[in-house]
Parts: structure tokens; sequence; C-alpha cells
């Protein structure tokens, strides 16, 4: 139902009450009280959702519900922006400035007795359903908990599309089923509304897991948990034949749930935990173990996170859910719908009559695909400043250009509710500076964009949690470096380049967990960068890419060794750089990389075979040499080597002339791919051994190598019987 609206704009004033402390001096009592009649909001809607009679008799009330929701986000964080902004304009102006604030203030003080007011007319009719005694606990936090605990998680079944192989990864990481290592705890990841509760309840009442585990628990956790709330909870469900007895102490509890899941086998939801501090608080009780009880959390935090729906499965579940009584086909009702949607860019939301902007000033999620080939009248009346109550805007596969007058994208600063900015696959000169006013903006996304020019303004984003830079920007303009400093909250960031970002920045994204980057030329660059991730604790998964880099100097040397020995680093691309040779692997440590999956290497020069180096990496799966020369004419695989390769390719190495694969080596190889290595004399004796083998790709070989694998005239080639099991083939 509307809860979900309702939490999100609990939790957002909850926040600006603790951050904005200082910008809301003065008013903090008004914003206190509405986030308290709101919150007792929620728990009416939640409390209605689980009672069918109650749920039917307040549909009446949802659009209200939404629009007070709404607007008070809106209205404070208005506020805050106004005050914001007046006090970096006007502090020069102390007397304007303080007779400004006093207006803004009364202004903040009659829209949030306005929005009391409504609150109150609907929180009138609580009692009709029985609920008064929950409204007067209000200040009890174990019953905010309880009452969390109550919110239904049956959902309707059919109703969920497109989350099947999201379900089968998270049922094999709890099943442990074809993962390395074990896990204890598994969590899904996203933004709110993705999916996360709902992906939940579809593992947690999955068969197989019914099979596995003997008992279970789901417990909601609230923002004003408490440890001891939490435990109590989990034995409640688990032990519901003992519940009197589990009224203990936080520890005893602690104690008590420990021994329980050492005693059973246990899988155990705790749903939107979104603080550290709660799950720190109960972790001990939990053992550390192999085979038994596994947590599935859904939270902000990074393990798994479900993707969004497709084209396809979207229009599944509109039809479920919107359209049950009209559902035929669906193909021409497709055309139809999207040929609407079309027509609503090009004549509704594009038109500037004050009219239309009243329709759409509440709007808050838009998509623009290809703006610039609307009719010229629809770009001219196109104005971003009637859509300023947003939170979604994603402008995609747009150039603008002097074809768009003034949009531009200058009104894009001024959607300060923004939480997620797409402007994918566009074209820009330059992106505006008002850009920093975004001070809620969570997610900004540029990639596979073209800009010629970012202004250094990113750093005022001190929201900003996901951050994918373009692929390209016009470096012959003079322009300073991006900073990142200010964002301590980033948890991915994409696409960083050391020729337009600040290196040293990354040690201060305490939080990062995504990191995609790429170094050109500047090996104190790249030894920043490699010292930065080393020490950020949450980061998980590292993708580098270097190039024209000196790693064989001594210093470059050891750049290299680093790279090999950090633990998170899970794709590595080494391109147009110097290096004659990869570390020994007798002198490489026994941590050498376990996280790396990809490695490339393109247009470089190695003096020794590498292959006694690589094989040793314990998880790589993707090996590719492109533009290699090795000077050595020889490359050996040994046994053993490669335990988990999938993929080899073999790309224009003009010196190799022999190699070898040991028996035993590459034992999980899938794919191989040799192109354009013209003095290779034949497939390794090895290959034949390899049973996982399902692909050979043979391209651009020399004639007299390609015959080696055919049969010529019903003749079987010399090598043929090496490749006879390998089920596809292709030469050309």
């Amino acid at each position: 139902m509307e809860a979900s609206v309702l939490s999100f704009a609990v939790e957002s004033i909850g926040k600006l009450l603790v951050e904005e402390a200082n910008f809301l001096q003065g008013v903090s009592d008004e914003v206190r009280l509405l986030h308290e009649d709101m919150k007792r909001m929620e728990w009416f809607l939640k409390y209605a959702d689980t009672k069918q009679n109650v749920r039917e008799s307040v549909q009446s009330w949802v659009s209200e519900f939404r629009a007070i929701a709404y607007e008070a986000n809106d209205t404070v964080e208005d506020y805050t922006f106004r005050i914001r902004k007046e006090g970096f304009t006007n502090t020069l102006k102390k007397c304007a400035c303080i007779f400004c604030d006093c207006h803004i203030r009364h202004k903040l003080g009659v829209e949030i007795q306005s929005l009391r007011t409504r609150i109150s007319n609907l929180t009138k009719h609580f009692g009709e359903y029985g609920i008064t005694t929950i409204i007067e606990l209000q200040g009890s936090s174990s019953t905010q908990q309880q009452l969390r605990r109550t919110y239904s998680f049956e959902a309707d079944q059919e109703d969920v599309i497109g989350l099947e192989t999201d379900v089968e990864i998270l049922v094999k990481c709890l099943l442990n089923e074809g993962q390395v290592g074990y896990h204890k705890v598994v969590s899904i990841y996203g933004m709110g509304g993705l999916g996360k509760t709902t992906l939940a309840r579809k593992v947690y009442h999955n068969p197989k897991l019914k099979q596995y585990f003997t008992s279970f628990a789901w417990i909601c956790v609230s923002q004003q948990w408490q440890a001891k709330d939490i435990l109590q909870g989990i034995l409640v469900k688990l032990m519901p034949e003992q519940r009197s007895e589990v009224m203990n102490t936080e520890e005893d509890l602690a104690k008590k749930l420990h021994q329980v899941l050492q005693d059973r086998r246990c899988l155990i939801v705790i749903d939107d935990i979104w603080s550290k501090d709660a799950w720190d608080s109960i972790k001990h009780a939990f053992p550390i173990a192999e085979e038994g009880s596994k947590i599935l959390l859904t939270t902000h935090g990074y393990h798994h996170q479900p993707p969004f729906l497709n084209k396809e499965e979207s229009w599944e579940l509109l039809q479920k859910k919107s359209l049950r009584e009209k559902s035929g086909e669906g193909g021409e009702d497709y055309d139809k719908m999207e040929e609407l949607g079309k027509i609503m860019v090009q004549r509704g939301l594009v038109d500037s009559n004050s009219r239309q902007r009243e329709q759409t000033k509440h709007l808050r999620s838009l998509m623009l695909l290809g703006l610039d080939r609307l009719p010229d009248s629809s770009r001219r009346n196109f104005n971003l400043n009637n859509f300023k109550m947003l939170r979604v805007l994603t402008i995609e596969r747009t150039t603008f250009n002097r074809r768009i007058p003034k949009l531009k994208t200058k009104g894009i600063g001024c959607l300060i509710h923004l939480r997620y900015l797409s402007l994918r696959g566009s074209r820009f000169f330059k992106l505006p500076s008002s850009l920093g006013n975004l001070q809620h903006l969570e997610t900004l996304d540029l990639r596979q964009s073209y800009v010629d020019r970012i202004p250094n303004v990113l750093w005022k984003m001190e929201s900003l949690r996901h951050l994918y830079l373009p692929r390209t920007i016009d470096r012959n303009l003079k322009c300073s470096k991006l900073s990142l400093d200010g964002l301590s909250k980033l948890e991915i960031l994409e696409g960083f380049d050391n020729r337009d970002c600040v290196p040293k920045n990354i040690s201060k994204l305490i939080n990062l967990r995504s990191f995609a980057a790429k170094v050109v030329e500047k090996l104190e660059d790249l030894e920043i960068i490699i010292a930065s991730i080393s020490n950020l604790n949450h980061l998980r998964v590292t993708q580098l890419c270097v190039t024209k880099c000196d790693l064989n100097s001594e210093k470059g040397f050891a750049v290299l060794e680093q790279m090999l020995f950090y633990m998170n680093l899970h794709i590595l691309s080494i391109e147009r750089s110097v290096f004659k040779q990869l570390p020994h692997y007798q002198s490489i440590p026994h941590n050498i990389s376990l996280g790396l999956v990809r490695l490339t290497l393109w247009d470089s020069e190695i003096e020794e075979d590498p292959m006694g180096t690589l094989e040793k990496l314990p998880n790589l799966r993707e090996l590719g040499f492109r533009d290699v020369s090795f000077v050595e004419k020889e490359m050996t695989c040994h046994a053993m080597g490669f335990p988990k390769l999938e993929l080899l390719i073999l790309d224009r190495l003009p010196n190799l002339e022999k190699w070898k694969v040991a028996e035993g080596a590459m034992p999980k190889l899938s794919k191989l791919e040799i192109m354009d290595c013209q003095r290779l004399e034949m497939i390794p004796n090895g290959v034949r051994s390899i049973t996982t083998l399902k692909e050979l790709r043979i391209i651009l070989m020399p004639r007299e190598f390609q015959n080696r694998v055919r049969i010529v005239d019903a003749k079987e080639g010399q090598d043929f019987d090496k490749i006879r099991h390998v089920p596809s083939v292709v030469i050309y």
C-alpha cells in the first residue's frame, strides 16, 4: 500500500532533523511534531495492511496519504535548501538575511500547521478500527518494533514478475551451492521501491529452503530499533511454544538465540535493516559455522542487488496489476500504450500552459528518451521548471545543443528534490554548475555519455551514493579536475579517470563498496589509488584499467605486485604499458589475490612466459592476451594451473611458436579463442584432456594451422583428434 511512501517521507524528515539541525533552528519543534504525526499515519497503514477489512476501508484515503507524505517532505526540503542558499548569498547582509529567515520560517510554520490539520482529520478515524491504544503507546520503542513485526509479508505470489534468476542466485548462496567459501549472512541491496522485501519473500518461501532449514523467522527492524526487541522477536518466531520464557535481559536473549541456532538449522530474514549499529548490536548472537543457520538481510549494504524489470516483464506486471479484466494477447495493447506514451510526451508533458503546469507540478518521476527528436514546438515549450517536485528524472539518448533552446541543462539545478538523475547516452557541451544544488541526489548516471566539460561541483552533492561518470570528456579544454572530497556517503563510483578526477580524494570515500577506474600514464596516481583502496574497509568490487604506465621500473614493478596482492581487485586490464615480466610465483606470498576474476594484457611486451605466475591466481575465470609480444617463443600451462579459468583468448601474439598444456591444466576451460597467431605451430596435446571445453574459435590463422584441425578430403588433420570432443569448432 502507501506505507512505503510514508516510510520514505518519515525516514527523510527524520534524517533532516539530524543532519540539517543548524538550518532547522527555530522550527525544529514544528518539524518534529510533523514527523511524529506522520509516524502515526505510517503505523496505521501498516496495521491496515495486515487486516483485510481495514485495508479495503482505507482505499479512499490513499491519495490523501500520498499527497501529505510528498508535500511534507517537499516542504521541509524546500526550507532547508532556501536557508542554505540565503546563508551563502547573504553573509555580508546580515539584517536582510535575518528578515528573510523570519519570513521563510513563518511560511514553513503555516505550511506545517496546514499539513498537521489534514493529518488530524484523517487520524480521527483511527478509533473506528480499534488501534487507539497503539497510538497512545507511540513513545515505546518496543511497541514501534512490534508494530513493524506485524507488517504483512504474505505477498501475492502471482503478481511477482522477473525475480526468478535472483531467487535462484540467493537460494544457492544460502545453500552454499557452487559458492567459493560460504555465506553466513546474505544481503539484498538496493534503493527504496526496487523490490528487496518482495525478493526476500520469494526466497523465504522457496521449497528448497523449506526442505533444508528446520526453523524460520522473519523480523522487521525499525529506525528506532532496540537490540533486545530484535533478539526477542527472532526467538518468539523460532520458539513460539516457549513465548513466555524469552522475556529476559539482552545478554540472556543473545545466549539463548546462539544456542538455538547451533542446535537447529534456521533461516532468519531481517528485513529493512538500515543501521550498521543495529547489526553490530546483535551479530554476536549468531554462531559462525560453515553449515547450519543462515541470515538473509534486506539493506542498503551490498551483496546482491535485484535488477530493474525489463520491458517485457514490466508489461506483464502491468497487465496483472491494472489490466486484469482486459487481458488478451497483449501485443496489440502494448503497441497502443507505447504510442500513447509518445503522444503524451510530445503533446502533454512539454506543454507550458498554466493548466498543464498545475497538472504536472506534483509529478515525481519523468522519463524522456531522445528529447532532441521531438517536434520543434515541443522543444521550444519544454521547461524543467514545471517539474520541481521530481524525485526521478531520466533524459537519455539526447543531444543538448542549439536545437533545444535554453532547456540545455540549466533547469536541472532547480530540481532540488531529485534523488535519481540519469543523462545516460547523451551528448552535452557543458553540464550546468547549478548541478551542485542537488543536495539530496543519491544517484547520478552519466554512463555512455559524451561531455565536453563537467563543472567542479560534484563535491557539494553530499547525499550522493551512486556516481557513474561519462565515457568521454574533452580534455583539450582547460578545466580543473573534479573533486570528490565531500562524498563520504558514496558507495558506487564508476568511470573514475585520473586525468579528470583528483586521485587523493579516493581515501575520503569511506563507504565505497564498488570502484571502477582508469589510470593513464601517471604511475604516481596509480600508487595513490592502490594505497587508498587498500584502506577502504567496505570496498568489495574493484576494476582497474592501467594504460601507458611504466611498470618496468623498480617502483612500477612494486605497484604491479601490489595489484596482484590486492584481495578485492576483480577486473584488471593493463594496456600499452611497459613491463618486461610478471612477479615470479615463487616470490608471491600465500595471499596472492583471491578476488581477481578477469585479466587482460593488451599491446605490451613481456620478456618471460607469464603463465607461471598467472596460473596461480586461484579464482581467475577470464584471461586475454591481445597484441602481446613474448620475447620467449614458448608458453607453458602446468598441471593444476588455472583451476577456475573458463575463457582464454590468444589474440595477435606475433612471436609465439609453441604452446604446451600439461594434463590437468585448465580443468574448467569452456571457451578457447586463437586469433592471428601467425607463428603458432599446432594445438597443444593437453587440449585433448580438457573435457569441459565447449567452444573453440580459430580465426585468421595460417592455412596450414587450420588444416591440422579440419577434415580435408575425408582425411582428418593432424590435430583433429585433440579437438574431437569439442561440440563447437569455428574456423575462419
